[in-house]
């Protein structure tokens, strides 16, 4: 008798979808590119992104805990 796994399943990734135009030349330019590299134009255009926003390390920092300067300065280590 086989027993079943339960698989967890993974925290749901968000899209989101972005629309833009290029030319008719950019258009065929990719399309060649695609078949030449054997591969789709979706992938051409997320490695290319995804290369170009690799070059900003900090980009993807977390700015939620910035404290503005007007901000109480009751917990400082500082003494008097």
């Amino acid at each position: 008798m086989a027993t079943s796994f339960k698989r967890r399943k993974g925290k749901k990734r968000k899209f989101k979808k972005l629309t833009f135009k290029v030319s008719v030349k950019q258009k065929l330019a990719i399309d060649k590119y695609c078949r030449i590299n054997k591969i789709t134009p979706n992938k051409l255009i997320k490695d290319l992104i995804k290369n170009h926003l690799g070059k900003c390390p900090n980009l993807f920092e977390n700015d939620d805990y910035h404290i503005s300067e007007n901000q109480l300065k009751l917990f400082d280590n500082e003494d008097k």
